[in-house]
Order: structure tokens, then sequence, then C-alpha cells
């Protein structure tokens, strides 16, 4: 599925129920971008993509302030970042009263700064820093298909998968900016 005319099946899966234009600054780069944000029904964030690189053609380029609903029953995985050379892979860490939680995050990379996709539905929860790298390899092979042998990594020949997903209605995301 195509949003602004870039690949958001990464944003999809079947707790999103639509996915809201914006502007996020990111720290390490001192600026912000555009950036398409999923949310479920309780209006969490499912997951993020930011879009460093800027659009060739002008119709490609994100208008902040929309909101898209959308319905699909499969998951995207990472197919928003297959048409990078390079993907590297870290995590952001969280302590909690109930123990380490983490998100994931993948740097695309075409020659340059492509896209981050930031992966916050991580159900993992760890006691201490072993069990929680040992828990991000687990879950990457099994949802991703992926076998990493340490955090950070880098990962190359990320597959696009093509999702079934429709778009229900498109308004203006004013709660949500």
């Amino acid at each position: 599925m195509n949003l602004f005319g870039i690949n958001v099946n990464s944003l999809i899966t079947p707790e999103v129920k639509f996915i809201v234009s914006k502007m996020r600054f990111v720290s390490s780069l001192g600026e912000d971008f555009p950036a398409l944000v999923s949310f479920d029904q309780n209006q969490q964030v499912v997951r993020e993509l930011i879009v460093v690189k800027k659009p060739i053609l002008k119709g490609h380029q994100i208008l902040p302030g929309y909101k898209h609903l959308v319905e699909s029953r499969e998951d995207g995985r990472l197919s928003s970042l297959a048409d990078d050379k390079r993907v590297l892979m870290g995590i952001k860490a969280r302590k909690s009263k109930f123990g380490i939680t983490t998100s994931l995050v993948f740097i695309g990379l075409k020659g340059e700064l492509d896209k981050i996709l930031l992966v916050h539905d991580v159900p993992l929860v760890a006691s201490n820093r072993r069990e929680l790298i040992e828990g991000v390899k687990e879950f990457m092979k099994e949802w991703a298909g992926i076998e990493i042998e340490d955090v950070p990594c880098t990962i190359r020949g990320v597959k696009g998968e093509k999702i079934k997903a429709e778009k229900v209605d498109v308004d203006y995301a004013t709660l949500l900016l």
C-alpha cells in the first residue's frame, strides 16, 4: 500500500486502525522530517516511518495532518525498507517497573540515509541486557525470518511483501498532531 508515493506496508498490522502524516523531530539529526505514524484503536503508536530523503517527484511529498483509516489482516514487517541497499538495526530500550522493554529501530540506507522505521509493538519484557538481546534475536527470527548475531547489526536483502490492505477513509487529523 502506498501513501504519498511511499510504501507503508511496514506500518500495517491487524491492530492498526489509522495512519497519520505528521512532522517528526529526529534528535540525532537535529531536524524535523515528514513521518507516517500508525495507531491502534486506543490511539497508541504502533509503528513510525520517518522519511529523511527528499522525494524526486513533487506529488510524492508527505503532507502533514492527514489521517488515513486502514484495514488489514496481515503484517507488512520490513517491506517498506526493501528498496534500501542496507538496513541497520538497533534497539531503543526503556526501563519500567515491570522490567526492560524495547522498540526496534531500522535505518534504511541507499548510499545515504533514506528512511527510519520505528517498531514499538515488540512483545518483550526482560530483566537484564543479555535477556533483552536474546529476546530481540528470537523476535526477529519469528517476526521477520531474519537471524541476527548481535544488536546493533546490518541486515542485507530485506524482502518486500505485498499485503492486502484497504484504505477506508481520509480525514484531517486534528487531535493526533
